[in-house]
Order: structure tokens, then sequence, then C-alpha cells
């Protein structure tokens, strides 16, 4: 019953239980409860109707000579494992975190969501979609594991519609910087989820900062060269090859960007061309590139020409994840096989005509090529930031995890992207700004102006040419 509330009953009966706790009486007028929790009368009286009915709630009425009589609630024990048998509220209700009970409760600066400089005032609804993903975000605000469905249904079955208004509210906002909607049965990539990106730099988290650093660097566009994303250079690339009969002549004729000219080399991309066919999966391509680039950095900065498979690289790249729906269905058999993809890179790269020997089907082969096209670019682009983070001088520990965040931004004049990572020393906020010079303010501190020879062409040799995802 209680995952079928609407999300304005949802969070006001959290809300409720979370300061009052069960089978404890309080008495409070219907007034009270709406300043108190930011609902309405509509709200308020629709929610404990339907408790009563599922008699989870008792309410007596207390009468006074004077003024308006107030009632006495009580949740009874049951609504205890009703709670538990929800995935949210049992989250909302185990959390001790200070953002989660400022959202919960309203108690927070009508200033801190703003739109320009008018101030945006959220309904409830928006604060029970906040907490979702408060709630569900890994340490360095990413969301990973929420479909659109998912979602929808711990807001109490919303429709399509609803959940895209609820979430450009928290773009508009910037509490959400940037997402990746999700992919179904397309040329490259199964069925994936979307990711949704929280904006740690928002006001909504000086309440209790995160334990990471916030690195924002700008760049002048003019010292950057081309913008064009290793994506976009992808599937530009599979759009001209299908214009194009003679693949000698096309070959001839297209120019790479220096973002993939070094990786091409590596590869047969008539393998590896049919899964870039469709443009839809442009986001996600880029978005794997860019995750793959940030475990490298992440396991092994130190020796980024050794290629490292942890966990989380083989579950990046496995054929569950990259295979389109078609492909698994019809050759899932032959993909179960391929338990070790350290060994197939290796094998694969030190000797590819004794590979093709194997009796592997195009399929897999495909699968195979376009494994080791995504780790040499993403090789390329984790040495880009590296080289990067040594020119802005950022001190990284052996153990620091980074995140390169996905939501670049560029314009004529300024490029611009977010760099997380966990230090043991304490957590920063660092803004640099790089266009004849290197200016570096931390923690909103005066700016330090980093001295560097040859800037322009130091910038040309790290080449950052990432462009938008």
């Amino acid at each position: 019953m209680i995952d079928e509330l609407k999300p304005e009953s949802k969070i006001l009966l959290v809300s409720l239980l979370k300061k009052f706790g069960s089978e404890k009486p309080f008495c409070w007028s219907i007034d009270e409860i709406i300043k108190e929790f930011g609902s309405t009368k509509n709200v308020v009286t629709t929610l404990f109707k339907t408790l009563v009915k599922e008699e989870l709630v008792t309410i007596t009425k207390e009468f006074k000579m004077r003024g308006k009589g107030r009632n006495i609630y009580l949740f009874k024990q049951s609504i205890d494992s009703a709670v538990q048998e929800d995935v949210l509220l049992k989250k909302i209700m185990l959390s001790k975190d200070p953002v989660v009970e400022s959202v919960l409760f309203n108690n927070f600066d009508d200033k801190v969501f703003t739109v320009g400089e008018k101030i945006k005032k959220l309904r409830s609804s928006n604060r029970l979609f906040i907490l979702i993903l408060l709630l569900h975000a890994d340490k360095m605000g990413r969301v990973s594991d929420l479909s659109v469905a998912n979602i929808s249904k711990m807001m109490g079955g919303i429709s399509r519609d609803r959940y895209k208004s609820q979430l450009d509210v928290l773009l508009t906002t910037k509490l959400v910087s940037y997402k990746v909607s999700g992919l179904t049965g397309k040329a490259m990539f199964g069925k994936i989820k979307g990711k949704i990106y929280l904006n740690y730099n928002h006001l909504l988290f000086t309440i209790n900062p995160p334990s990471i650093s916030l690195l924002t660097i700008e760049i002048a566009h003019t010292n950057l060269g081309s913008s064009d994303s290793e994506a976009t250079a992808l599937l530009r690339y599979s759009q001209y090859y299908l214009t194009h009969v003679n693949k000698k002549q096309m070959n001839n004729q297209f120019s790479w960007p220096d973002c993939l000219q070094p990786c091409v080399q590596y590869v047969d991309m008539d393998l590896i061309l049919p899964f870039l066919e469709d443009k839809v999966v442009h986001d996600q391509l880029q978005l794997l590139l860019i995750e793959l680039a940030s475990e490298m950095l992440s396991i092994n900065r130190s020796n980024l020409d050794e290629v490292f498979f942890s966990p989380t690289m083989k579950v990046l790249l496995s054929w569950e994840k990259l295979m389109p729906s078609n492909m698994l269905k019809k050759h899932s058999n032959e993909f179960e096989q391929l338990v070790d993809i350290g060994k197939l890179f290796r094998n694969r790269t030190s000797d590819w005509r004794g590979f093709r020997q194997n009796q592997f089907s195009e399929a897999v082969f495909s699968y195979i090529e376009l494994i080791v096209l995504l780790i040499h670019i993403s090789r390329k682009i984790a040495f880009r930031f590296k080289s990067l983070l040594a020119l802005v001088e950022i001190e990284l520990d052996d153990s620091s995890q980074i995140m390169i965040a996905p939501h670049f931004q560029h314009d004529l004049s300024m490029h611009k992207f977010v760099i997380y990572y966990s230090s043991s020393n304490k957590c920063d906020n660092t803004e640099v700004f790089i266009d004849t010079n290197i200016n570096k303010r931390i923690n909103g501190g005066g700016p330090k102006l980093i001295l560097a020879d040859n800037l322009k062409e130091r910038l040309r040799d790290v080449s950052l040419r990432i462009g938008n995802t």
C-alpha cells in the first residue's frame, strides 16, 4: 500500500515517522502539520484517511473549550513492517545524513535553490526525488543503478513525463550537473540504465560537505584546437564509411582527429563500424570512455602503459554491457565462454594473425576488437588528464580515486570540466582558469599564479580535445 502513495503523501508519511516514530502519540492540528512539513490540507487529510483505512494509525479528537480542536495520532506497530517493505522509506528511516534530514524536513534556506536570480520553491515531490538520488548516489555523486522505471516506482508510480519534469527541475537548479540516458537494444550496448550525476558543488551540500575534493578547470578555447569528442569522431567515421563504397578512397580522404589517430591503427575498424551506425549511442559511448579513463587513473596512475583489468574494468568492458540485445541472443553460448577479458586482450594485442585462427564467430571477434579500441582510446584520455593534473599542480595520493565528470561544456571562448578525487588530506574545492597563464584558487581563497613555460604548446601536447558528451 505504501509504495502506491503519491509522492506528496509519501514524503509526509516518512517525515512524520522520522519525527515521532510508532506507538508514540502526538497531538498536532492539521495546520501545524502543514506548516511544519511544507504540505497541504488535501495531502494531510488524504494520507491519514488512507492510513486509517489500512489500520496503520489511530486518530482521536482532543476537544478544547476555545479554539479549534486537535487530533491525537498514534502510528501502530504494524506501520514499521510496512515501511520495511518499501525500499526508499527504509533507506530514509535509517539515514543519518544531515543533507537527507534537511531535504526531508524542508529545512534549508530558500536561496539554496535558485534559477538565475529567482528563488525556485521546491514542491514535496521535488524533495522526494532529491532524496531518491541522495540515497542511491555513490561517494562521487553518481546514481548508476536506477532506471526510470525504478525511480518512477519509488515515487508512487509517476508517469514518464512527470519523471522528466522532476529531473528538469534539478537540472535547472543545478543540483544535478549531468544525466546520461539509458539505452535498449541499439547497435551498441544491450539494455543499459542511465546515470545521473549530483553536483557536489551545490549549496545544498554545504550542510555536510562530501569527503572528496573537487577540481574545476576552465581553459580558453583558443588553446585547445578541435573540440570533437572521441565518440563524435567515431560516429562521424561510421557515417562517412556508409557513404563510400571504395574503402581505399575513404581511408585516403578521411582524416582522423588527434584524439583518435594513434588508436585506430591497432584495430580492424571494419569489425567495429556496425556498432557505430546509430548516433543515439554517442552519450553512453563517451561516458564509457571517460569511466574507463577514470578507473585507469584510480588504479594504475603511475604506469598507464600497463593495462590492469580491475573488477570495475571487467564490468565496464563485459559483453553483457557492450553487446546489443540481438547479438547476445544469437551468440550467448559463445560469449559465456569468454571468462577472462584480460587474457583475451593480451593474446589479441600480442599476435593478431595468430589470434584470428581461433574458432570464434565474427560477433566475438567484433567484440574483442571493440574492447581493444576502447582501451586504447580511454588510456589516451587518462594520459591527457594525468598531464593536466600535473600541469595545474594537483597532488594525489597513491590510493586516490578519480572520477572525470561527464558534463563537459564549451562555447566559443571557454572549455570547462570537472574532476572529483579522494584524498587522505583535507578536502579542497579548487578552481583553475587557464588562458595566457594559470590561475588557481583553493576553497575560495585568493588566486595563485602558476608559472608554466610554453603553456600553449604544453596544452596542445596534453591534447584536451574531449568535447561535449
